[in-house]
């Protein structure tokens, strides 16, 4: 997916794959209506949540925290049926980016420009 020239907000994900091929549409971040975001870690039951919201399989783990999203209008506290670990970035549409952590780590960082970068890793935000 690609964001409109000028754009202030973006998402970027570098993916290991723990489900699913290595394809085009297997890669991060993932959009379900209005509702965009990227995952790091592993989510153990995203078919069994995505089952009890009556939605579709997903290839890959990511892409079933995003549906889930977008099915419950953005109820966060959706997050928390899944087990696993879980850091994830997304917007809602909203212009406003929210981060949701479950033992993984999540950390933030600012640059001297006052830009805003999350990452799993500690090391690129020192």
């Amino acid at each position: 997916m690609t964001m409109p020239l000028g754009s202030k907000m973006f998402i970027g994900h570098t993916r290991y794959a723990t489900h699913g091929k290595k394809v085009v549409e297997n890669q991060h971040p993932f959009q379900y209506g209005k509702v965009i975001g990227a995952h790091n870690g592993v989510v153990h039951n995203y078919r069994e949540v995505g089952e009890k919201y009556g939605l579709q399989k997903t290839d890959v783990d990511s892409q079933m925290i995003f549906n889930v999203l977008d099915k419950t209008n953005g109820q966060i506290q959706t997050l928390g049926k899944f087990t696993g670990a879980l850091a994830t970035l997304f917007t809602l549409g909203d212009n406003k980016y929210y981060t949701y952590r479950k033992t993984n780590s999540l950390w933030v960082g600012r640059d001297r420009n006052n830009n805003v970068y999350f990452s799993s890793l500690r090391d690129p935000m020192q």
